[in-house]
């Protein structure tokens, strides 16, 4: 069975930037949660 295939190396760097593009979306979401926690609990401090 010889079916065209993706080659490995191709592959393999596509599998890169996808983990890379998770990693940076799921650090912009936390940066983004975080900033938003820091907000409201200074809000209730300062009340």
């Amino acid at each position: 069975m010889h079916k065209p295939t993706i080659p490995k190396s191709l592959q393999a760097i596509q599998f890169v930037l996808f983990i890379i593009f998770l990693l940076c979306g799921e650090f912009l979401q936390a940066r983004e949660y975080s900033g938003k926690v820091i907000k409201v609990t200074d809000g209730d401090s300062i009340k």
